[in-house]
């Protein structure tokens, strides 16, 4: 989560993946290959890494910092695409962003996110592309399982379970009163389909908004699947 750097090649990155075992360092490497702002985000959209210029300008790419986490509208196009890397130009940003996902061993485990301020990642070496994503991806699972995301244990639990990823209900209990989700006491669980929900606006949480202002008591978890996508409140 830096600003500032410099222009790096690709065995440089792969040097400090192989040596230094830091995900910050190695998506500002990232930004340094390709000359552009980077991103990490996890499945459920937390911002985990970041770097930029310190003088680059961009209100939507500066919101999601500040935020912790991008919009629900960003998800919603992250969610309804397939795993190829796609750019795609927001709102209230003159930059297209090129999002690929991140996998490894069959499992996607988040979201690199480069902001393309030269128009040059259109032409930029798929094999290039293929081993940064390939390293980022792996990072972040090892850093995800040392806990070092920002997910709450009881949204992790919410995810998981939504994502159908316990084995039976008595292991999803045990985690469950482990994170305290049974002293929530919740009245009512609301699922939203974000295959079904579009916008390009980066910088304004308007779902979510308005979600508060229906259910102004709740919180809640995105989960997203083979099948589907949805966020839980």
């Amino acid at each position: 989560m830096t600003t500032g750097g410099e222009i790096v090649d690709l065995q440089t990155f792969l040097n400090d993946f192989m040596n230094k075992d830091d995900l910050n360092l190695l998506v500002q490497d990232a930004a340094g290959l390709f000359e552009c702002p980077a991103m990490v985000v996890d499945m459920a959209f937390h911002v985990i890494a970041w770097h930029c210029e310190a003088d680059f300008e961009d209100a939507p790419f500066r919101t999601s910092i500040q935020r912790g986490s991008l919009t629900y509208e960003t998800g919603s196009i992250l969610a309804g695409s397939d795993t190829q890397a796609h750019l795609i130009h927001l709102e209230d940003s003159p930059y297209k962003r090129r999002f690929s996902l991140l996998m490894t061993g069959g499992t996607p485990v988040g979201y690199l996110i480069l902001v393309d301020v030269g128009d040059r990642l259109e032409r930029e070496d798929a094999r290039v592309f293929s081993a940064v994503e390939s390293a980022l991806a792996k990072q972040l699972m090892l850093e995800s399982s040392r806990g070092s995301s920002m997910r709450s244990a009881e949204e992790s639990v919410l995810q998981h379970l939504l994502e159908g990823r316990f084995a039976d209900e008595s292991l999803f209990t045990l985690q469950a009163e482990a994170a305290g989700l049974k002293y929530l006491a919740p009245r009512r669980v609301a699922l939203v389909n974000l295959e079904l929900y579009r916008s390009a606006n980066w910088s304004e949480n308007a779902l979510r908004s308005t979600i508060l202002d229906v259910f102004p008591m709740s919180w809640g978890c995105f989960a997203t699947s083979p099948a589907s996508s949805a966020c839980a409140w």
